[in-house]
């Protein structure tokens, strides 16, 4: 993940809980670009941690 802390900002509201922030510039998973220039590329390379109980 590549981000400058500076400009990071929630732009998610009760109506968009969802809502991409803005100023994370680059996300990579699983060694594929999740998000570039701020936008999803949609790929889905991760996976869902949860826990175990």
């Amino acid at each position: 993940m590549v981000f400058d802390p500076a400009n990071v900002r929630t732009k998610s509201t009760v109506q968009q809980p969802r809502a991409y922030p803005e100023g994370i510039q680059l996300v990579v998973v699983n060694g594929t670009i999740a998000v570039k220039n701020g936008e999803h590329s949609g790929s889905m390379t991760g996976k869902v941690l949860r826990r175990r109980s």
